[in-house]
């Protein structure tokens, strides 16, 4: 394994990490007074987190008068950073979390013309948005793969569509 290889593995296994360790249940479920949030309110506030950041305009988002940014690591203030060059998003996925009141999502997204490795996790306390994580990998750091992330592969490196059924079923 070739140290950029080992380096964009150590690179998403802390990204899983860190986009899975949110603290335990019930302080979740009293922050958000007893109640899990609403799969498509959340749903909502990612494609509006979306629409905001291409009109680099965070004032269209419901934030919380204590909302907390920060983008790789960093704390700034909401609209600046990334918020200043984001362009479209050309891929995403979200995974929503209905009982903690949070969403994580990947994307790819343009920055000056050029596709970079965007993720961002919010977190909800009654409707507003009181915390905003992002990590940025663009071209010359060392995750930097935006095509190749988002093609499923098997252990063996090749694309799954060109597996045989009985290797699927060996997966």
């Amino acid at each position: 394994m070739t140290r950029r290889a080992l380096l964009f593995s150590a690179f998403c296994l802390f990204l899983s990490l860190w986009m899975a360790g949110w603290g335990g249940n019930a302080v979740a479920w009293a922050q958000s007074g007893g109640a899990a949030c609403q799969r498509e309110d959340l749903k909502g506030l990612v494609d509006k987190y979306f629409q905001a950041l291409e009109a680099h305009n965070p004032s269209i988002l419901p934030l919380a008068s204590t909302v907390r940014f920060t983008e790789n690591g960093n704390e700034l203030a909401v609209g600046k950073g990334f918020w200043e060059t984001a362009g479209k998003p050309q891929l995403k996925r979200t995974l929503i979390d209905t009982q903690k009141c949070g969403t994580h999502t990947q994307a790819v997204m343009e920055e000056n013309g050029r596709p970079i490795l965007y993720g961002f996790r919010l977190k909800v306390v009654a409707g507003k948005i009181t915390e905003i994580e992002t990590i940025i990998a663009r071209e010359k750091e060392f995750a930097f793969k935006p095509r190749e992330s988002w093609q499923p592969r098997t252990r063996t490196g090749r694309p799954f569509f060109r597996l045989s059924s009985a290797a699927l079923v060996w997966l």
